[in-house]
């Protein structure tokens, strides 16, 4: 299908009143971790799901070598290495509300959704910028949840919550809907579609897909008592775990069984994805890294105001901004972590980012 071009949509960020660049450095520099005004923002926060749609998140995504990201800035999908050197590999200058790029566990391909003239719109790649696929997704909108590849790398999902999802498969170059109702699905470690169902009645299901829609098995779920309003989350890639909130309680985060039984509970909000599906970034008066099979947290927030100066920084030699106010609020952490979970990614309003766990160190990569 060949795609005409179309303005482009502009986020357009709104940084206050006027006031003098010294002087916000200065109020930064006093505002660092710990303090009360900064639990705040953090304490009333985004949420995973309204961060999904912001679109700041999933526009940087880690190659299988673990040494090379794709971003998206510009109209185009960008390769870099960790060294900041980097090329420009496709550009669509018709996609708009870019929403996931996201690359798949081996070959090198990407997968680009957006929109086209308000229809959803997929494209495959790979890190050379050649098109594999290309095609609209018959008019849903898919734009509140990634993209998820199957481990070899020859079929991509986009999922539209409580309906079904759209597969592509790159063996036959063919795409396909799967009405499978579920709340949340991915692909499983076998290749299978795995989708999580919750119903009115309290009770839940894992339905287990294949590739052409066909329901193969069916696992009950049950969700303990105690969470009185489950929100799914995230499905483990073996179908046996589920990280799920209490929306009648706030900042109360759990990782169950099928069985019902709790593997981990928390007073946080799950805030965004972890380095394997046993962990989760979770936010409460700070930001953390939760690994619930080690009984381990790691403490992000350091990670998250080196970013801040970062941005100020770069927001301060901006002669467009020198003189406007900086704020905070427009700075989006989601880490994206690499292959080997010792590295994450960090997409900024002023560029890109590389954060080490051992180390602590943030530097920017390329900045914009």
């Amino acid at each position: 299908m060949p795609l005409r071009p179309v303005p482009p949509k502009v986020a357009i960020l709104n940084y206050g009143v006027p006031s003098i660049a010294e002087a916000s450095l200065r109020a930064y520099d006093g505002a660092m971790p710990g303090t009360r005004a900064l639990n705040r923002r953090l304490a009333t926060g985004l949420t995973l799901a309204v961060l999904l749609q912001t679109g700041c998140l999933f526009k940087v995504t880690w190659l299988p070598d673990g040494q090379h990201l794709a971003y998206w800035k510009s109209e185009s999908v960008w390769l870099i290495n960790l060294k900041g050197q980097k090329k420009k590999i496709y550009t669509v200058p018709e996609l708009n509300n870019m929403v996931s790029l996201i690359a798949a566990p081996v070959q090198n391909r990407l997968a680009l959704l957006g929109e086209v003239s308000g229809t959803s719109f997929m494209t495959i790649l790979n890190d050379t910028g050649e098109v594999l696929w290309s095609s609209s997704l018959t008019g849903r909108n898919y734009d509140l949840l990634p993209l998820y590849w199957r481990p070899d790398g020859e079929s991509v999902f986009a999922a539209k919550e409580d309906e079904g999802l759209m597969l592509v498969d790159l063996d036959t170059g063919t795409m396909r809907w799967i009405e499978t109702g579920g709340h949340i699905a991915r692909f499983s470690s076998t290749g299978t579609i795995l989708s999580f169902h919750r119903m009115e009645s309290g009770k839940a299901s894992l339905e287990v897909f294949d590739q052409q829609g066909n329901l193969k098995k069916s696992y009950p779920w049950i969700i303990p008592d105690e969470i009185a309003e489950p929100d799914a989350q995230m499905l483990s890639e073996d179908g046996r775990r589920l990280w799920i909130e209490d929306g009648a309680a706030k900042g109360k985060t759990y990782l169950i069984n099928r069985k019902g039984k709790v593997l981990h509970v928390g007073d946080h909000e799950i805030h965004g994805l972890g380095s394997n599906d046993w962990s989760m970034v979770t936010r409460n008066g700070g930001f953390k890294l939760i690994n619930a099979r080690q009984h381990t947290s790691v403490n992000l927030t350091p990670f998250y105001n080196r970013m801040l100066h970062h941005e100020l920084t770069a927001h301060l030699a901006d002669p467009a901004h020198a003189n406007a106010r900086f704020k905070s609020d427009d700075v989006v952490f989601f880490p994206v972590f690499s292959p080997d979970g010792k590295l994450f990614a960090l997409y900024g309003n002023h560029g890109l980012y590389i954060a080490d766990l051992k180390t602590g160190e943030v530097r920017a990569l390329t900045q914009w």
